[in-house]
């Protein structure tokens, strides 16, 4: 089957590729080993044909709290081929997160990493597991967990099931603006028109290598670059924690041909990949998504890489692929790059994006079936083959899209979506706590910070540790506030609602 062929699950796919280039390298771990497609597709074969003795089903859930690895790699191959559908829980979850996301998903099988080995003991005491497989990656045997190595080295590697593309493949689960995760169910048809069009929007050769700068427990991640890759026959390079200059060392030493950089490092990468062109130019793309940045840096990136730079729009529920994308003409063209580096592209083939009182709606293949068994939740944002993304912004008579922001009450710090609702419901629980609004107001590196406004209980004051101790143990670092102002009342609208913009605009004051 060809990269645009539509036919078959994903599982299908990738036994192709692998049939075609068993010996050629899949995935590079971050410590050195090189896995390739015989071994790769062999391992995932096995696997599922241990989930299937195990009792597990086409539809049922495998759920995955897993470091970056072939391991995890597999485990998709495995539940492409067995008809399983993952949900990944993001590594840097608290067990009160993975708990809330475990209990929505009911999964019959839960695989993670040694490094939570705590994590998972304290959601097995608590009964969260209760009924669940667990399986344990990494050496020696924990909880009466099955061992990672010993089920994928035994029994046969063929799995002969039909797979219907229609059915769910990925629950991704994405946090709305009243704090409730909501699961966007991703199919292996919505998946596979999202790896075909990356594919173009990214421009990747055949045998694309990817330096992987995003986390695999990041929903989008998997989709847009990993499977993508893949299906290009092509390696995905990880590289766990890193930095610009590891950065430029991967993409040197594996000839990389397309990476991510998120906002808070463009200007460190133009600064550093400036005359030092033979270390990168194997690159054919670079991709910014996820948070804003201002024209200025990608102006100043552009003008090291030039043509390589994507811009793009994406999300969750369009599979984790991107729906708008520049061209490499937008960035050639003096007459047009600097309004094309002001917006987030043109709809790429096959999408269509309108605006409905300002709010950006978009259609097109990659788009989720919905939210898991949250028909409401559904059905206020899907109508009609469209999607209502939340999203401010326009559309300009040349088909330009700017989004003026993400989603009304989103912040995003470093790449990382923040609701404030969810922040917002822990610090609620706080002593002392009358009323909390939390806001992201600009920085630097990271374009936006968490910061929470809060109005003490009267005869209270508001204690910060306390506070930030509550929010460490059920909120990602990533998602705790930077600072906690307290004021005597939260600023409302005519309507006596919240007016998060008068409380942006006291806590911009406010770090002045």
């Amino acid at each position: 089957m060809s990269l645009h062929d539509t036919r078959g699950s994903l599982g299908v796919l990738l036994k192709d590729v692998a049939r075609r280039h068993p010996d050629r390298v899949a995935v590079v771990d971050e410590n050195g080993p090189r896995t390739t497609y015989a071994d790769l597709l062999g391992a995932a074969g096995r696997l599922a044909n241990a989930f299937r003795a195990w009792g597990l089903r086409p539809g049922d859930r495998v759920a995955a709290w897993m470091d970056d690895s072939s391991e995890y790699v597999v485990l998709y191959c495995a539940a492409a081929l067995a008809g399983l559908v993952v949900t990944p829980v993001n590594a840097r979850y608290t067990v009160y997160e993975t708990a809330t996301i475990l209990g929505d998903a009911t999964p019959r099988v839960l695989v993670w990493s040694a490094t939570r080995d705590g994590a998972v003991e304290e959601l097995r005491d608590s009964g969260t597991l209760d009924g669940v497989r667990l399986l344990r990656v990494g050496n020696g045997r924990v909880l009466d967990a099955s061992a990672w190595e010993a089920t994928v080295a035994a029994g046969g590697d063929r799995v002969d099931l039909d797979v219907d593309p229609g059915s769910p493949f990925v629950i991704g689960y994405t946090s709305g603006t009243t704090g409730v995760p909501k699961g966007a169910v991703m199919t292996h048809r919505s998946v596979r028109a999202v790896t075909r069009q990356n594919a173009a929007a990214y421009r990747l050769p055949a045998h694309s290598v990817v330096a992987m700068t995003g986390s695999m427990s990041f929903v989008s991640v998997v989709p847009s670059h990993v499977l993508t890759h893949l299906l290009l026959a092509g390696i995905v390079v990880f590289m766990g924690r890193w930095d610009v200059p590891r950065l430029l060392d991967v993409v040197e030493r594996e000839r990389a041909t397309f990476t991510y950089l998120p906002s808070p490092v463009l200007g460190e990468f133009a600064a550093r990949a400036a005359g030092q062109e033979s270390r990168w130019s194997s690159l054919r793309s670079i991709l910014h998504s996820a948070s804003k940045a201002s024209p200025d840096a990608l102006e100043r990136l552009c003008d090291v890489v030039g043509s390589r730079l994507v811009e793009g729009w994406g999300m969750t529920e369009n599979s984790g692929g991107l729906m708008t994308a520049t061209s490499a003409e937008d960035l050639t063209d003096p007459g047009r790059r600097g309004h094309a580096l002001s917006t987030v592209g043109r709809p790429i083939p096959g999408y269509d994006v309108r605006v409905v009182e300002s709010e950006l709606y978009v259609r097109g293949p990659g788009l989720v079936t919905g939210y898991w068994q949250r028909p409401e939740a559904t059905a206020a944002a899907f109508h009609d083959g469209w999607f209502a993304t939340g999203d401010v912004g326009s559309v300009d008579e040349k088909g330009y899209v700017t989004v003026l922001e993400r989603r009304t009450d989103l912040i995003v710090s470093g790449g990382m979506n923040v609701y404030p609702a969810e922040v917002e419901a822990v610090i609620a629980e706080a002593p002392g706590v009358a009323e909390v609004a939390v806001v992201g107001v600009p920085h630097p590196r990271w374009g936006q910070t968490v910061v929470a406004v809060i109005v003490p209980k009267p005869g209270c004051e508001v204690d910060v540790e306390v506070v930030n101790r509550c929010c460490r143990a059920r909120l990602a670092s990533y998602k705790k506030p930077t600072e906690v102002i307290s004021v005597s009342s939260l600023p409302t609208t005519v309507s006596l609602k919240v007016s998060r913009a008068a409380v942006r605009h006291l806590a911009e004051e406010h770090r002045k």
